[in-house]
């Protein structure tokens, strides 16, 4: 009789590298819900660019129907508004905010913090281990 067999689930993980918090973010949501994606320095326009505004931080559904209601649809779209008219539609913060963001510049630095959380592997190696030799092992 075979040994009896147990499920491993994978566990899915998106990853993603760029130059700012904000665009390394976007870019993690938009490798989801499995993937890599890394935007070099010199393709973050042709990134950001074609995608929906609701993408940048702060626009959430209200503030992204504003927008659309002036034929704002995709980050290039918003980049090309001068911040003033930008602030007059959505009010000072928001609009500021949003301005910065379309055009890649997040103003918070990333910090560092100590570490957060610990991790630690181990190889079980190739040869059949039984049930109980996985569940001490795990344990």
């Amino acid at each position: 009789m075979p040994p009896p067999t147990r499920n491993i689930a994978a566990v899915p993980i998106s990853v993603s590298v760029a130059r700012t918090r904000f665009l390394a973010k976007v870019a993690s949501r938009t490798a989801k819900p499995d993937g890599l994606l890394v935007v070099a320095p010199d393709a973050e326009r042709a990134f950001l660019d074609p995608l929906p505004v609701g993408q940048l931080w702060g626009v959430g559904p209200k503030t992204a129907a504003a927008l659309h209601r002036r034929g704002l649809v995709t980050v290039r779209d918003v980049a090309a508004m001068p911040e003033p008219a930008l602030v007059a539609i959505l009010g000072k913060a928001s609009g500021r905010s949003v301005h910065a963001l379309a055009h890649n510049r997040h103003p918070q630095p990333v910090q560092r913090h100590g570490r957060r959380s610990v991790g630690s592997q181990s190889a079980l190696g190739r040869r059949h281990r039984t049930g109980a030799e996985i569940d001490a092992r795990l344990a």
